[in-house]
Formats: C-alpha cells, sequence, structure tokens
C-alpha cells in the first residue's frame, strides 16, 4: 500500500471520528439543555402529537368560536391549526413525575396567562414545601380543571392534566387540524354553523368536536365576552376566566354584559389603523394600540374583576327598575314605585306646566317619555314648561335593564333634591348604518327644534342637584355616551332663561363612557365623542362670533364636578364635557381622580373645543389622560375666557399638548375666533411623557394666534415637558424644536403678563418656548423661567413668597390677594384652596385636597454652590457660588477658551435629571412609588431598571428614588425612573398627582483598598459610571410593574486613563454629550492620624494629562508602577471620582487606599553559564535572621524564602558540593516590586570572601510641594509628586564554617531614613542620594524592602579530546601517534583582563595551576596530575571536566622521538555569559599569534566546525604538525593549522561541551 493512500485512510478516519465527536457532543448539550431548560418545551412549542388516544380536548364545545360580518371568506375566519388536548399517561410515567416552576418567556410574560390558566396564590411557597401548585382553568358553566407543571424524567417540561389534590390524569399536546371550507356558507346569516376539526388518521377520539360561526347581518355581537376577545386579539380561547356566564347568544346575555362584550371587541390591542381624520392625521396605528391597552388595564375589562362595580343603592329590589314604565293609575307613587306621578301643574299644553314628583325609576322613565309625548303634541311657539322633582334615590338596576335615553324639545328642569341616581346602563350597539352619525346623550337629549314654519323653539333645561353614580354607558354614535346630549342652533341667554342648558350641583361619580365608534366608522370621520357630562354643541361655525359678551351663553355649569370615572373615546374625548360650541360658563366645576384615553384629536380634561363666548371660573382638572394629539389638561383647543382654574395630573400624548390648554381654534380661513384670555390659572400636569411626544408646552401647546390677540396674565406651568428625547440641553447650538417650558409654538399676538414656568420641574430648563432659548438671549416677553425655590442666582423660586426685591424669580401677580402662597408649595388659587361653604363640606375638603396635592413638588438640587475645576484638572479648595455668569465662571475657574463645564447661573437639576439628593413639599403630602404598589394607598416597590453592563452583564435593579415622608428626603440611589404619587389631605378627603423623577446618573469609586507598598493598583479598574440610557414607552402602572420601565448604561473609567477631561461614553439622553471626569486623590491619614490639611496627590496641575508622556506619579496609580515603594505603611489616600456634566453638575464617589507593611520574596537560584538551572552544584539556604545555614541534605536549584515582612533582615547562603566541584563563577542581584525590575543587574565575578557587589535600587518617595494653582488661587495646595529617587546599596560576601565546610552568603538588613536635611543609616551599606533635585522630599529604606533574586552561576564542564596523527604535506596521514604527552593548566582571572602567562611560567609552577579540576576518565575517578598524560594507541588523550570561566593552557610536555620540541601553546576560554569558546595560539611567552577562532556551542550544530557528539555539544579544533617546522597559517572557521610542535604527527583535539537540559532559565 502507497504512503499517499495510507495518509488519505488517515484522513478519513479522523474526519469520521471528528463527526461522530461532534453530533455527540451536540446531543449531549441538547439534552444537557433539556434537562436543565425551565422553558415551554415539548408539547407546549412545535413538537405536535402525531398519535395516540385523546382523552379530551382543552376548550369546551365549542373549542373556537367567532363572529363573523356578511361575505367575509373562509380564509379570514381566523380558525386555529391546532388545538390543546388531554393525552393519557401511563402509570409508569407518572412514577417519574418532578414539579417544577415555569420560567417567563423572552418577553417577559408567562405562557400559561395565554391558555387562561389561573396559578395558585403562594405558588413559589407551595413549590418550596414540596406541595403540588395548580394551574386552574374556569369554564363558564362553573366547572373547572387543573392542570401541574414540569416531566416526566425526560427533561421535556410540559403541563400535565391533574385532579384537584394534583394527581395527574393526563398530559397536555397539542395537535395539528384542518377546517374544511365546504362546511361554512357566508350568507347564512345569524345562526350557528358548526365546524368540524380534521386530524391524523393516527389519533384516537370517540366524542364531538366542533368550532362555531354566526354570519352576522349586522355589527351585533353574537357570543360571549372571552370569544370576542379572542377574535380582536388573535389569541387562541384556550379557556375562560372568571368573567362570568358563557352563552352562545346576545339574546342569553343581559345589556350589560353586551356591553362589556362590545367595549372588549371594539378596542382591540394591536393592528390598529393610523388615524386620517382632520383631529388625528399622523398619530400612528401603534400609539392607538397603547391607549387601546391602557384602557382595558385601568378598567379591568379583561381581568378577574372589573374596576367598575355598579353600586349597591341600599334600596328594595321593589323599588329598583325592572324595565318598564309606571303604569298603574292609583295608589300613592311614594309607597308604591309603580304608581304613576300625579301632575301638579296647570297641564296646559302651549305655554302651560307640568310638575310631577317622582319616587322611582319607573315613574322616572314615564315621566320623560310623557314629557316627550308633550313636546310632540306642540306646534306652537311656546312649549309648556315641565318640572320633575326627584324625591327619593333612584337605582336604574343596570346590572339587569338598559336605558334608552329619551329626547326632550322644550323647557324642562329636573331637580334632584340632592338624590343620587344608581346604576344607569345605557347601552346603544353598533348598528353599522350612518344614522348613528348624531348627536347622542345616554340618559336624555335635548335639542333646539326648527319647524316647517322656520320658527325655533326656545328651550330651557335645568338640571340640579343631583348625583349620578355608577353609570355604564356604551354607545357607537358621532358623538354619545356621555348623559346629555344637547345641541341649541340659536345664541342663548341664561340670565333670562332663554334658549339655554343650566347644570347646577350635578356630580357623576364612579362611572364609565365609552365610544367605540372608531372602529367602523369612515376613517376619515372625526367620530366618537365623550364625556360624562355628554356633548353640548351650539349651531354652525358660520355664525358671526364676536367678543367675549356677558350672559351670552348657552350652557351653564354649576358647582358640578365628576370624580372617579373611566372615559374612553376617539376625538373630543373629555373629562368634564364636549364641545363648548356658542358659549359655556362654567363656575366651580370640576374633574378629579378620573382616567381619559382618546386616540384621535381635541380631547381635554374639562373641554374639548372651547367657543369664543365662552367662560370658565374658579375649575380644575386633576386627571389621568392618555391621549394623542390637539390635547390639552384643561381644553383641547382654546376659545374664550378661564379664570382661576388650575390642572394636574398627567397627559401623555403624541402631539400639540399642553399642560393647560392644546392648541388655538382657527376657522377653515385660518383666522381664529375671537381673543382668547387666560388669567389666574396654572397647570402642574405632566405633559408628554413619551419619546415620541412633539409639539409640547408645559402651559399650552400651539399658541398661534394669526389676527386676534391670546392674553394670558398671572400663569404658570410647573408639571414636566416631554421624555428623555427632549433634548432641553442648550449645548452647541443646537434647537428644540418640538417643547417649550411654558408653550410650544406663541405668535406676535401672543400677550403675557406676569406668567413663569419652573425651569426644574418642567425640565425644559432655558427653553421658555420651543427655538427659544433665555441662555441664548431669547425671550417671551411677560413669561419668567423661576427655579423652584429661592435662591441667590436665580432669585425667588415659585415656592416662595413673591418678591419684587431682586430682578430676577418670581414677583407674584398682578392681584396677589387671589392667591394663597404657602412656603414650600407652589403658589394656590384662594378660592380653590379655601372655597366656600356653598360646595358643602364634603366637597369643599376634596377640592382643597387636589389644590394642595397639585402644588405639592420637590425641592431638588439648584446648584447654588459647587466646586471650580481649571484646565490642569484642579479644583477649588471649598465651593464657589454658581450665581454668575458663563463668562464669569469661565474666567473664574481658569477655563478661558472652553464653552462648557463650568457651573453658572442656569447649572441646575430637573425631574428629568435629577443628579443629587434633595428635599420634598414639607407638608401634608405624601410620596409613595407607584410601581409595584398592591393598592392605591400601598408603597410600591419601585420601577425596574435594567442596569446594562458590557462588563458583567445586564441586570434589573428597582427603588431609584426613595423619598423618606417623615424626614422630607429624597434620596437617589442608582440611575433610573420612578413615579410617585403625591397624596394630600383635607379632612377624609385626599387626592394625588403622580411625579416622574429620573436619577440620571450615579458613579461607583470601587472598593476600599488594603494594600502594601510593593503592590500594583489601578484605580480605574473597579471604578463604574452608570447614566441614564433611555425611558421605554409604553408602560402602565399596575400591568407592566415586573417589566423594564428604564434602561441605564454602566461604563468603566474611559479608556484613556487621563486623571481629569476623561471623556465618558453618551448616552441617549442630550445632558449626556460630552461628561468628563475628573479624578483625585489625597493623602488624608498618616500613622493613623488624619491630617488637618490633606496633601494632594500630583496627578492633576502643570505637567500633568500629557498624552503618552504620564509621569511617575500618575504611573503609580494606574497599575504602571508600585503603589508606595519608598513610603512607610500607615498612609491613607482618598480617591475621588467627580463625573461632570457640561453644565458643571457632578456626581461624585470616594474610596480609600491605605498602605500596609510590604512583604517580599527572597529568591536563590543556580544556573549553569548557558542559562539552564543546576540541582548538583550547590547546597542552597534562605532565611530570616543573620545566622547563615543551609539545606546539607540536598542540592537545589532553587530556594525561596516567601512573604517577609518589611524590615525583615534576610540573607542567601550556599554551599558547593564536593562532589560536583564546580565553582561559583558570578554572583548577580536583582530587586523587583510586583515583577517589576527597579534596579540594575549587577555582577560579581568568581565571588570569594569579602568581595562587595553594589546595586542600584530605584526608590520612590514623594516630593511635596506647596503650590497656588487652584481655581481662585486664593489657597496653598500641598502636592505629592511620586519621584523616583536611585540609591546604592552594598553587600559583602559573608562566610562562616560549620564542621569543615565553607558556607558563604549575602545579609540583606539595609536601613536608612533620607530626606535632604536627613541621612539616617541604622543598618547596612547604603550610599547617601543626591537630593538636590527636589524640594522637599521623604524616602524609608527597611531591610528587606523589595524582591530580592540573588543568582548563583557555577561553571560548566567542558571534555577535551586530543587525538593525535601524522601529518605529512600539512595532511593528516590518519596514523595515531602514541604516547605523546600533554598537559593542562588552569589560571583564574578576577578582572576582565585576560592573564598574561609564558610556557616556562606554567611548567615551573610560578602562574597558574595544573587543571586539577580536570579528570582523565568520564566517571571523574583519576585527576589530572602534574605530570599530564600521554596519548593511548589511538593517537587519543581525553581530559574531562574543563570549566567555563577560567583560562585553560594546552601544553604539550613529551614529544616523540625525532620531532621537535614544541615552540607553541594554546589557551582556551569558555565564556560563562555567551556560551562561546575561544582558541588562541600563543608562543611560548604567552602572545597571540594569528586571529582568535570563537565556536558557540548549543544544542547542536550551528556554525561550521561545530558537531554534535553523543555526550553533548561538541567543538572540533584541529591541530595539524608536520615534522618539519611550518608557520601556522589560520584555516576556516573552527580550525587553525599548528607548527612548532615537536611531534611529528597531527594532533586532533575536540572540545566537548555538554549542556544541560534547561529546567528553568533567568533573566
Amino acid at each position: 500500500m502507497s504512503k499517499d493512500l495510507i495518509t488519505v485512510k488517515k484522513l478519513l478516519a479522523a474526519v469520521i471520528i471528528l463527526a461522530m465527536l461532534i453530533t455527540a457532543t451536540v446531543d449531549m448539550l441538547a439534552y444537557a439543555n433539556n434537562m436543565t431548560s425551565t422553558s415551554n418545551t415539548g408539547y407546549e412549542k412545535d413538537d405536535f402529537v402525531k398519535e395516540g388516544d385523546i382523552l379530551s380536548f382543552e376548550n369546551q364545545n365549542p373549542v373556537y368560536a367567532i363572529q363573523a360580518y356578511r361575505n367575509t371568506e373562509f380564509e379570514d375566519l381566523g380558525l386555529p391549526d391546532s388545538l390543546r388536548v388531554v393525552m393519557p399517561v401511563s402509570a409508569d410515567e407518572k412514577a417519574n413525575f418532578t414539579q417544577i416552576l415555569p420560567q417567563k418567556d423572552t418577553t417577559g410574560e408567562y405562557a400559561f396567562l395565554s391558555y387562561g390558566y389561573i396559578q395558585d396564590e403562594n405558588a413559589q411557597e407551595k413549590y418550596e414545601k414540596g406541595n403540588p401548585v395548580l394551574y386552574t382553568i374556569f369554564y363558564a358553566d362553573g366547572s373547572k380543571a387543573y392542570r401541574v407543571y414540569g416531566n416526566l424524567g425526560d427533561g421535556v417540561n410540559r403541563f400535565f392534566a391533574c385532579d384537584e389534590n394534583g394527581e395527574i390524569t393526563g398530559q397536555i399536546g397539542n395537535i395539528e387540524v384542518e377546517w374544511k371550507k365546504a362546511q361554512y356558507n357566508s350568507k347564512k346569516y345569524d345562526s350557528e354553523q358548526r365546524l368540524t376539526p380534521f386530524f391524523s388518521e393516527k389519533l384516537y377520539y370517540t366524542g364531538d368536536v366542533y368550532a362555531e360561526v354566526v354570519v352576522c347581518d349586522a355589527d351585533e355581537p353574537t357570543h360571549a365576552e372571552e370569544d370576542i376577545a379572542s377574535v380582536q386579539s388573535g389569541e387562541p380561547i384556550a379557556a375562560l376566566k372568571k368573567t362570568g356566564a358563557r352563552n352562545v347568544n346576545n339574546q342569553n346575555l343581559t345589556p350589560y354584559q353586551q356591553a362589556q362584550n362590545a367595549i372588549k371587541q371594539y378596542t382591540p390591542t394591536r393592528g390598529n389603523k393610523p388615524g386620517t381624520d382632520s383631529f388625528s392625521t399622523g398619530v400612528p396605528g401603534t400609539w392607538v394600540d397603547y391607549i387601546n391597552t391602557i384602557w382595558r388595564h385601568k378598567t379591568g375589562i379583561d381581568g378577574t374583576e372589573t374596576v367598575f362595580q355598579f353600586k349597591n343603592s341600599g334600596l328594595p329590589d321593589a323599588w329598583k327598575w325592572n324595565g318598564q314604565k309606571a303604569t298603574k293609575t292609583t295608589g300613592d307613587p311614594a309607597t308604591d314605585p309603580m304608581v304613576i306621578p300625579t301632575n301638579r301643574g296647570d297641564g296646559q299644553t302651549y305655554g302651560g306646566t307640568f310638575i310631577y314628583d317622582v319616587y322611582s325609576a319607573s315613574q322616572l322613565r314615564w315621566t320623560l317619555e310623557k314629557v316627550q309625548d308633550l313636546i310632540n303634541q306642540t306646534t306652537q311657539y311656546n312649549p309648556p314648561r315641565v318640572t320633575i322633582n326627584i324625591k327619593r334615590d333612584i337605582d336604574l338596576n343596570g346590572i339587569k335593564y338598559n336605558w334608552n335615553p329619551t329626547n326632550y324639545f322644550g323647557k324642562l328642569t329636573i331637580n334632584g333634591g340632592g338624590h343620587t341616581l344608581y346604576n344607569l346602563l345605557s347601552y346603544q350597539p353598533n348598528t353599522g348604518k350612518s344614522t348613528d352619525a348624531g348627536i347622542r346623550g345616554s340618559f336624555l337629549n335635548f335639542y333646539s327644534k326648527a319647524q316647517s314654519n322656520d320658527l325655533t323653539r326656545y328651550c330651557v333645561f335645568n338640571f340640579n342637584n343631583i348625583t349620578f353614580e355608577a353609570a355604564y354607558c356604551v354607545c357607537f354614535n358621532l358623538a354619545g355616551g356621555g348623559l346629555f346630549g344637547s345641541y341649541n342652533k340659536q345664541k342663548g341667554d341664561w340670565k333670562n332663561k332663554e334658549g339655554v342648558t343650566m347644570l347646577s350641583k350635578v356630580r357623576i361619580l364612579n362611572s364609565l363612557f365609552y365610544n367605540g365608534s372608531r372602529t367602523y366608522l369612515s376613517s376619515n370621520s372625526t367620530s366618537g365623542y365623550i364625556s360624562p357630562f355628554g356633548n353640548f354643541a351650539g349651531g354652525p361655525y358660520k355664525e358671526e362670533r364676536g367678543t367675549i359678551k356677558k350672559n351670552k351663553h348657552k350652557t351653564r355649569f354649576d358647582d358640578c364636578y365628576v370624580s372617579g370615572c373611566y372615559v374612553y373615546g376617539h376625538n373630543h374625548v373629555c373629562g368634564f364635557f364636549s364641545r363648548a360650541q356658542h358659549g359655556v360658563e362654567m363656575n366651580k366645576c370640576f374633574t378629579e381622580d378620573t382616567i381619559l384615553c382618546g386616540t384621535g384629536g381635541h380631547s381635554a380634561g374639562i373641554i374639548s373645543c372651547q367657543s369664543s363666548d365662552s367662560k370658565c371660573y374658579d375649575s380644575f382638572a386633576n386627571i389621568n389622560m392618555y391621549s394623542s394629539k390637539i390635547a390639552g389638561g384643561f381644553t383641547g383647543t382654546m376659545g374664550g375666557y378661564y379664570e382661576r382654574c388650575f390642572t394636574t395630573g398627567k397627559l401623555e400624548g403624541y402631539s400639540e399638548i399642553g399642560g393647560f390648554a392644546g392648541r388655538t381654534e382657527l376657522l377653515a380661513d385660518g383666522t381664529t375666533l375671537s381673543e382668547i384670555k387666560f388669567t389666574d390659572c396654572y397647570s402642574t400636569m405632566l405633559v408628554g411623557m413619551r419619546s415620541a411626544s412633539s409639539n409640547i408646552g408645559g402651559f399650552l401647546a400651539n399658541g398661534y394666534a394669526p389676527d386676534k390677540p391670546h392674553i394670558l396674565t398671572n400663569c404658570y406651568a410647573a408639571g414636566e415637558v416631554g421624555d428623555y428625547s427632549t433634548d432641553s440641553t442648550a449645548r452647541n447650538n443646537k434647537n428644540n424644536k418640538n417643547a417649550g417650558g411654558f408653550a410650544y409654538a406663541t405668535s406676535n399676538k401672543f400677550e403675557a403678563k406676569n406668567c413663569y414656568y419652573d425651569k426644574q420641574t418642567t425640565a425644559m430648563r432655558e427653553w421658555v418656548r420651543a427655538n427659544v432659548n433665555i441662555e441664548r438671549g431669547g425671550n417671551l416677553p411677560g413669561v419668567t423661567g423661576v427655579l423652584t425655590r429661592t435662591t441667590a442666582k436665580a432669585g425667588t423660586g415659585l415656592t416662595a413668597q413673591p418678591s419684587t426685591a431682586s430682578s430676577k424669580g418670581f414677583k407674584g401677580f398682578t392681584d396677589n390677594s387671589k392667591w394663597v402662597f404657602v412656603d414650600g408649595k407652589y403658589p394656590q388659587l384662594k378660592s380653590l384652596n379655601q372655597p366656600t361653604s356653598a360646595w358643602g363640606d364634603e366637597v369643599k375638603n376634596l377640592i382643597k385636597a387636589n389644590s394642595i396635592a397639585s402644588v405639592s413638588t420637590v425641592f431638588l438640587d439648584t446648584w447654588d454652590t459647587g466646586y471650580d475645576w481649571n484646565k490642569k484638572g484642579v479644583r477649588s479648595e471649598n465651593e464657589v457660588p454658581y450665581a454668575r455668569t458663563k463668562s464669569n465662571a469661565f474666567t473664574q475657574s481658569g477655563k478661558s477658551g472652553y464653552n462648557n463645564h463650568v457651573g453658572y447661573e442656569y447649572t441646575y437639576d430637573t425631574v428629568r435629571e435629577v443628579i443629587s439628593d434633595f428635599t420634598a413639599t414639607p407638608e401634608n403630602s405624601d410620596f409613595k412609588l407607584m410601581v409595584g404598589a398592591s393598592g392605591t394607598s400601598a408603597e410600591g416597590s419601585g420601577a425596574k431598571t435594567e442596569l446594562i453592563d458590557s462588563a458583567s452583564g445586564s441586570g434589573m435593579l428597582r427603588k431609584a428614588i426613595s423619598v423618606n415622608n417623615e424626614t422630607r428626603k429624597g434620596t437617589v440611589h442608582h440611575s433610573g425612573v420612578e413615579w410617585f404619587s403625591i397624596t394630600s389631605s383635607s379632612s377624609n378627603k385626599k387626592a394625588m398627582r403622580p411625579l416622574r423623577l429620573v436619577s440620571f446618573m450615579k458613579v461607583e469609586a470601587g472598593d476600599d483598598k488594603h494594600l502594601a507598598v510593593n503592590e500594583l493598583y489601578d484605580h480605574t479598574h473597579d471604578a463604574k459610571f452608570t447614566m441614564m440610557e433611555k425611558i421605554v414607552d409604553d408602560r402602565i402602572v399596575g400591568i407592566d410593574d415586573e417589566k423594564k420601565w428604564a434602561e441605564a448604561k454602566k461604563q468603566g473609567y474611559p479608556a484613556s486613563k487621563k486623571y481629569y477631561e476623561a471623556v465618558t461614553n453618551k448616552t441617549s439622553f442630550g445632558a449626556s454629550e460630552d461628561a468628563w471626569v475628573y479624578t483625585e486623590i489625597w493623602l488624608v491619614e498618616e500613622n493613623g492620624k488624619t491630617l488637618t490639611k490633606p496633601k494632594s496627590v500630583r496627578i492633576t496641575g502643570s505637567g500633568t494629562n500629557i498624552s503618552g508622556q504620564r509621569t511617575p506619579t500618575e504611573k503609580q496609580w494606574i497599575g504602571e508602577l508600585p503603589i508606595g515603594s519608598g513610603l512607610h505603611a500607615g498612609m491613607k489616600f482618598k480617591i475621588t471620582y467627580y463625573w461632570m456634566l457640561s453644565d458643571g453638575r457632578y456626581r461624585s464617589d470616594s474610596k480609600y487606599v491605605d498602605l500596609k507593611p510590604g512583604a517580599y520574596d527572597l529568591h536563590e537560584y543556580v544556573y549553569n553559564e548557558n542559562g539552564t538551572q543546576n540541582d548538583k552544584a550547590l547546597y542552597l539556604g534562605t532565611q530570616q535572621g543573620k545566622d547563615a545555614k543551609v539545606n546539607s541534605n540536598t542540592t537545589r536549584a532553587y530556594a525561596e524564602l516567601l512573604k517577609n515582612a518589611e524590615g525583615t533582615p534576610v540573607l542567601a547562603a550556599w554551599e558547593k558540593n564536593p562532589k560536583e566541584d564546580l565553582d561559583v563563577t558570578k554572583l548577580k542581584l536583582k530587586f523587583s516590586r510586583a515583577n517589576l525590575a527597579v534596579s540594575d543587574v549587577p555582577e560579581l565575578k568568581n565571588p570569594k570572601v569579602g568581595d562587595k557587589i553594589t546595586i542600584t535600587a530605584t526608590y520612590y518617595g514623594y516630593e511635596e510641594k506647596t503650590e497656588k494653582d487652584a481655581p481662585g488661587g486664593n489657597y496653598d495646595r500641598i502636592t505629592l509628586a511620586y519621584q523616583p529617587v536611585p540609591v546604592k546599596i552594598t553587600y559583602t560576601v559573608e562566610e562562616k564554617i560549620i564542621d569543615g565546610k565553607r558556607i558563604n552568603y549575602l545579609l540583606f538588613d539595609h536601613e536608612a531614613t533620607i530626606s535632604q536635611n536627613n541621612f539616617s543609616l541604622a543598618e547596612g551599606e547604603v550610599a547617601e542620594p543626591d537630593l538636590s533635585n527636589f524640594a522637599k522630599l521623604n524616602l524609608l529604606m527597611k531591610a528587606i524592602d523589595a524582591d530580592i533574586d540573588v543568582v548563583l552561576i557555577v561553571s560548566s564542564r567542558c571534555n577535551l579530546k586530543i587525538t593525535k596523527t601524522k601529518g605529512v604535506d600539512g595532511e593528516s596521514t590518519g596514523d595515531p601517534l602514541k604516547g605523546v604527552g600533554f598537559c593542562l593548566y588552569r589560571m583564574d582571572s578576577q578582572t576582565a583582563e585576560i592573564p598574561q602567562v609564558t610556557c616556562a611560567e606554567l611548567i615551573n609552577g610560578k602562574k597558574g595551576r595544573i587543571a586539577d579540576d580536570t579528570y582523565l576518565d568520564k566517571q571523574r575517578t583519576q585527576k589530572l596530575s602534574e605530570a599530564g598524560a600521554l596519548t593511548g594507541n589511538d593517537g587519543i588523550l581525553s581530559i574531562y571536566g574543563m570549566t567555563s570561566g577560567h583560562y585553560y593552557y594546552l601544553v604539550e610536555t613529551k614529544a616523540l622521538g625525532g620531532y621537535a620540541s614544541p615552540k607553541q601553546m594554546i589557551r582556551f576560554y569558555i565564556d560563562p555569559n555567551f556560551g562561546i569558546v575561544t582558541m588562541q595560539k600563543l608562543d611560548l611567552n604567552g602572545n597571540a599569534i594569528g586571529a582568535v577562532s570563537k565556536f558557540r556551542y548549543s544544542d547542536g550544530p550551528e556554525t561550521e566546525g561545530t558537531i554534535l557528539l553523543d555526550s553533548g555539544d561538541f567543538i572540533n579544533v584541529s591541530i595539524l604538525n608536520e615534522e618539519h617546522i611550518v608557520m601556522p597559517e589560520t584555516g576556516g572557521t573552527g580550525t587553525m593549522m599548528f607548527a612548532g610542535f615537536s611531534a611529528l604527527s597531527a594532533a586532533l583535539a575536540a572540545i566537548c561541551l555538554y549542556r544541560r537540559r534547561r529546567e528553568k532559565s533567568w533573566k
């Protein structure tokens, strides 16, 4: 077989084996993954069951249900392609069951939630105790099923069916199914169609299984809530939750259940289309997805219990509405709910009066229908006046019956008498018909109506002193859903009570209002109006509009309010009422504790659209708004007059949103209706709050008024504006185009006086308006940016008493008597902080609580003072006032030419960049974390912030900020975001407003260190810097508490390792750009005593921070030099990092490093001259003290004495092994610290007793200087510079004789204190160093204060082989010459000079000596004697044991007869340093003849003349002697010709250098 073929086969076999190994590894990894995985695998993912028995389907029949519209294609039904089933489990398999707990998937959710499983409470506790954790399915018929989770020992985790005790009855799997199109008829309306699934023939099931489809001829839901929700969400209908009975047809559902289903159906959480109508253009569908998600959660519509609950009225069932109007004509209405009320008026149809006293819902229903009949009978100008007096609380019994609103055209008064109408249900279903495009109320519609003769009836609607509680109003029309629908085409006069609607003391509590028309009306329809009170619209915009005129208002509200409600719709979604066209006057009204969700535009806390002749007084909104576009905390589009009003809460929106008002209402021709006035109003509402928000303002958004003025007097804004993407910095001439602290946009018609915004709590800093920055010289006339509290640099704060003493700050209002000023709170409106008794005590306290909550706040750091740093990184001694211009700051800090990084008048924290700890409003404001709270009054665990660390990975942290309500202190813990509720109270009433705080950055200096002075230390190694990266959008308190709310990035010290101006990485927050680090190191303690004046380590100042030119001091603290060589223990240093933003703010942290005595090692090595270790030549000893000893039991190549305390005398000793008889040819020393050499490496040749070796070691001491280089130059900065000082230390080779054995040693016991004025030598021989170049420097030397290496180099042994052959004519004949005598002499030299010697001096013994360290046999038993030795029969003489470092002379002492006496000799020298053998011909006087021949010995031949023999390395030297005397000639490399020996034959000499294998090298 050829070699190539063998090679191919070997390679093929290797490939096969490798493939088998990979396959096995993959299988093992897969198995290991299955064994350790806690995610859903096996049946729970894509592994479908292909065969086996099916015990049951997890869903009861129908396993799937869907409602479809007419002509829906089969493919669009969304039928599932798999179903969940229960399969058998054998007894043996059950025995192997192991329970585990499911883990969240990659989305952070539990997969079992989508199956409708409800996990046991205290699951973790049950699991840890070994009890089964059950997952329950609640079916609509009241039955239950149970599941457990785990595996059967196969590593495949899945769910198992079980009984209520956890005993397994089956396992859950998925099967693939198909549906047949032929079973479906898209034109078969309003009847159930059953579709049978088809699955594998290998699956066996004996029961019936089917899905159910109903094709509707109208958009009316026909299935129970869970089915409909699944159709909209796309999620499988695994099982029903605890949401009530499951019925197939709507005819079997109560109207309330139908209304709930409708909300679910028409509020999808994904797949929504973007807005296209004139109010919502540009709003993406994903934003609508988010709002719908909020709505579903906040109302609890998908939970086990909805947030909305009908109220227990306390009335007997007989008095609750039965769905019928009163019918009895006899009896007492006060005692029988079905008795028709008696008219107490004159009963005249034309201009007469009808007065009814009503005691029950049935009576109310009869009366309203009677009123409707009356107006239908009226054809003349003057309708009757109808009065309805509510004499008792009424329960409309919405849990069972639906209220269809009645219509009235005329004059109607309803006197509530202080009573309550409970439990109104008004469900106006989606019919899909165009007639839905109209104004409807849920309780009552009130219109003026033009007759055929073009006369207009003057209508009056007066509704007073009544409360609606627990109303549930669901509609699908253009402008309905609120309690009332009112439309009046003509101008009215409320004073004369003509053509007006008046509501007084009407309260709407704990109710829900929903308009779902967005999902079915045309995409460009401005539909979906909704508000608690309803829609109050006037005539078309074409009517003439003028300036504000008193008493010309068609709708008037007095002392009305909304509380605890939920409102959802598309456009004109409001917390009070919608569309105040043609005049509304509002007095002492409010909305509070209400959630608003609007997917379109024109939404507001109070009024969506405010017409030109409307007026609002003494009113407010405290509301949680989720709006899309054109929205405001009080009004969406502004018009009219607002006086003494405020807003607070949160307005999360997309575009054109303002804390108080959205934008100006413009006519079709682009002009405004009239002037708009805001007087004595404020907003502390949070505005925007998401990364996509744009065109937003703290008070108003778009105040563009091309032709008529916007007049704002005595107004302020103090709520956060924008999000992390809103760059409020003024750096690098960047513009902020999207947001302003007071307004987003204004025109030249904008007129403001005594208006303010809080630059800190709006987070907008100097951006008073988009693209207008105060710091850059911009201004919005009449609007002043102020800080929260009073400071020297910014004047009076907005929470202080107004003052005109300073040109800056809060100066108050035109009439301060209308306001209440409490230190520590924003200004409050007196009319709302001190409401009159007319409200009643309960409402009065509720108003006051809202007022206090709205003005409670936090006092963030205003940075009145702070440090300065100059260009060289030197910090001022003390904090300096920041009440200065930026230009002055540069001058005072020594940073002329810089653009940023100084503290000045515009340096302060904001709610979106909290750097420092802070304080809170001093009283009556309870701060609690909202995220993670178990209840509305509970303290939460805090929002989760993902900490992204590239070095150690990501992790979640909670509670970035906390507030102690007792101390009123706010503490920053780490970077992150937190939501706080601020709750205030008045008597028994409480109110809350939210506050978001973003902890911006954190410095972690690292751990304190206790370091030996000889260690390396890099201060940057554990320093960490964390900064906010982003705030996550679409997070909902209560539902997303366990999700990530923010991201923060942790980074290490900048790679440059500069000590100052070290720039850190940027994040998504604008303030992160150009942030850099200042590092300081101070000596704060010596020998346990705190320094009165710390000393600054000179890593800052002149000559530092130069790229590529680090000073020794800089190297010392980044691990390039030992931390403290030459310094004494007991020194303690403080390292502080100041992480500074470009506006001069900084966050700092410190760590401490204290020095302890070093622990040093003493090493003793033995080497051959060729660098290999020798473990035979010497006995070694390393010990503490001064008594030299060696370990005479065994020779060693290495000895050590570790961890010797600084100042401990140590010695290194050695004794020659007589068996090896190798001399120490060299002694070397080296000092090092932390593996860094700190000395030269002196060498002592052939050391003997008394010889001295001097080492120059580098010590470092601190040079102390006093400098005036700090900013301001007003203090002496004592600096310490780490300076190298070379010190010469001399050691003497000592000898100690023990039992006749000679032990040599070196003792290391030096100790000295060195300074300019003192050189104190306690031990050893130390030369005083030159300190003349240093100002003031101290050094401390203590015995062993470095790692010491003592290197002993012993001589190498060489063998000399002399072959004597006869030569003729310069050529060897090869004939050996026997009996030729040779002698080898040795001479030692203590210097670098080659010794001079004659042949006679050697022979006579005057110089040198016989090389008695050599032998004639390999076993070294026969020493070479003075007589020398003779060549043998083969002409060869071998001499063993020549050692390196000595000079050897080969002399022929006996020539054969007939040969001349020798006239030459050969000198050999084996250089121990370089492994080179030199040969030199000498005459008898020792003079050199010819050139030197050099040979390098190694493990193999390297140069010509070098060969490897069995015994080691050999260098061959040929000597050829002629019978005739011939002068020698130099041959090739490695060969020399010699003449002059008496022998006439040739002698071949070979020097054999044996090199031991290297064991350990020393460099």
